[in-house]
């Protein structure tokens, strides 16, 4: 079950968050909601309090808005916070690197070392990495300007330069040019390349995720939708939210994480719509910069059950794809009441097992439920299992109790881990 203050009212989480992609070897996963490490899955959410170790070869890329951190061989990534106008890391060990390209006013950035603060003053890249022991950091900026603090002390460093670190109560540093790039820095390059190559027209600059689209489907205009992208590395009879699982992440609530490793635009911006027998991804109007949601779908219910950030005190039973919605997005208990009555399920499928419907667009739902059933000798509805919603005990599309939510158990991390 999530947290027993789930029904409490909470301020609006942030529009930003981070997304793990690029996981290579053994790399874990410490949520801040828990206090076990588990395996590091893609597509899973990262927000403030999250810790990641990556082990011996392992290797791992966060994709933060439009900053890209990418951490290398036995390195602890602790985040300290993420939210809108605010990106701070913290490094116990290991190397990491900070790609940062928009830093607006108001906004911060910081890396944190146990003997050092690095402040990122501009856009540009930025490479920090911490000895085993914490005694020795070593800070680079490939490009970009930063200020580097150590027990009260300050000083700059511009393109091209590295800085070291050495001692805590006392510290000493170095200044110098960069040298050669390494295999840490090959990598990171090979991941900006990527980055770089990812289709922007239809999207926020902003969006993650959207580099995996083009090599796993297409882009269309409709007369409706407007851009369009489908999916085409699928199995017939493909629905969306169907192969993942649900997972409990503050402050948000319950998250979809796909298994999919496009799975990440697509099923936290824009609304998926069935259209012309197929369902497409419509990411809408370019709005900058992008709004990060846990799930865009409509949840529904047996007796007692709301609908409300925490999903009442019932059963959830179904879920329903969102269709497009109005361009006011009101809060509180009018905000609940549109999640329960006026949002738009537009050509989406649902499960049909003791819903009733709300609206029009709902029973239309329901009818291309029940015909799919019938035409595939599916036991499902679209693909969305009828009792694998949050707060159910069916794990076929990962739904359950907390703690199969929770990452599943890993080893313990290298021994070098602090």
């Amino acid at each position: 079950m999530p947290p027993e203050d789930r029904a409490q009212p909470v301020a609006d989480p942030p529009g930003r968050v981070g997304r793990l992609t690029a996981l290579l070897g053994t790399v874990s996963f410490e949520p801040a909601s828990d206090t076990e490490w588990g395996a590091a899955e893609p597509n899973r959410p990262v927000t403030t309090g999250d810790r990641l170790w990556s082990d011996t070869a392992g290797r791992a890329e966060i994709e933060m808005g439009t900053a890209a951190v990418r951490v290398w061989h036995e390195t602890e990534l602790d985040v300290t916070r993420l939210d809108d106008n605010s990106l701070q890391l913290r490094i116990p060990q290991g190397a990491v690197t900070v790609q940062l390209s928009t830093l607006t006013s108001g906004e911060t950035a910081e890396i944190d070392a146990p003997n050092a603060a690095v402040t990122l003053n501009a856009t540009g890249e930025y490479r920090v990495e911490v000895s085993p022991d914490g005694a020795t950091t070593t800070v680079t900026v490939r490009s970009g300007s930063a200020e580097v603090t150590s027990a009260g002390s300050s000083f700059a460093l511009v393109a091209h330069q590295v800085a070291t670190v050495q001692g805590d109560s006392a510290p000493t540093y170095n200044v110098a040019e960069e040298g050669q790039p390494d295999d840490f820095d090959q990598w990171v390059n090979s991941r900006d390349e990527v980055a770089d190559g990812a289709p922007r027209r239809y999207v926020p600059a902003d969006m993650p995720g959207v580099e995996d689209l083009d090599n796993n489907g297409s882009w269309d205009n409709d007369a409706d939708y407007g851009p369009v992208w489908y999916p085409t590395t699928v199995e017939a009879g493909w629905a969306p939210y169907h192969t993942g699982h649900w997972a409990w992440i503050g402050p948000w609530g319950w998250t979809w994480v796909d298994d999919a490793s496009w799975g990440w635009a697509p099923f936290h911006y824009g609304r998926w719509a069935y259209v012309h027998d197929r369902w497409g991804w419509c990411p809408g109007r370019v709005i900058a910069p992008a709004v990060y949601a846990p799930g865009l779908v409509v949840f529904a219910g047996g007796a007692g059950w709301g609908a409300s950030a925490a999903f009442g005190t019932g059963t959830c039973v179904a879920w329903l794809v969102g269709g497009r919605v109005a361009r006011r997005h009101p809060s509180g208990p009018r905000r609940t009441r549109m999640l329960a009555r006026a949002v738009r399920v537009s050509r989406c499928w649902a499960a049909s097992w003791g819903v009733t419907p709300v609206s029009r667009a709902a029973s239309r739902a329901l009818q291309l439920s029940q015909s799919h059933r019938a035409s595939t000798g599916s036991k499902t509805s679209g693909g969305i299992c009828a009792t694998s919603g949050p707060g159910s005990t069916n794990s076929s599309t990962g739904g359950g109790s907390a703690a199969a939510q929770r990452p599943r158990s890993a080893p313990e991390p290298g021994a070098t881990r602090p």
